[in-house]
Order: C-alpha cells, then structure tokens, then sequence
C-alpha cells in the first residue's frame, strides 16, 4: 500500500519526467519500500505514525496546497529514515556475539 500510495501522488502530479523516472526505477522503489517495512514493523508506533503521515500528505494534496504537502512529505523521509535507524540499531544490538 505505501508503494502504491507514493506511485499514486507522482501520477497525480501530472509531471511526465517524473512520471517516466518513477516508471524506470519503479520495481527498486517497491523493493526499497518492502525492505524498509521489514525492518521497521517492529518498532513501536510506526504503523499509526505512516497512516496519519500519508493521510496528512493525501489532505493537503486535495486541498490543492503544494507547500504544506511538500512539508508534510519532507517531514514523513525525515521521521521515517529516524525509525529506520533505530530500528536497524536495535536490531544489530540483538544479534549475537561472536
């Protein structure tokens, strides 16, 4: 779903160099967003946190309101990549010792 969420919003942009960019690396996204969800299904709180953080994109997309979209989207990789890396330090912290 967030893959497809992410596609949806590139096609609604209407931005045809976009649009082919996203198509020619399209299949390393989706595996980028499968990988990432592994690694961070486990951490407390990220999957309301990606509900409410695409929903907010999503709203101010509809209310034609590019900034705050823009925002909401740059806020959502920043929170996203710090979720990610906690959760690939705790998981390294758990893996035995040899």
């Amino acid at each position: 779903a967030d893959f497809a969420f992410h596609q949806a919003i590139v096609e609604a942009g209407h931005s045809e160099a976009l649009t082919t960019l996203y198509g020619a690396i399209g299949e390393l996204l989706r595996r980028s967003h499968v990988q990432r969800r592994e690694v961070t299904v486990s951490e407390p709180g990220i999957v309301d946190y990606l509900v409410e953080a695409h929903r907010e994109v999503f709203l101010s997309i509809v209310d034609r309101n590019p900034d705050a979209a823009d925002r909401k989207l740059r806020d959502h990789f920043a929170i996203g990549d710090e979720f990610r890396r906690r959760s690939l330090i705790s998981a390294f912290a758990r893996r035995p010792q040899t």
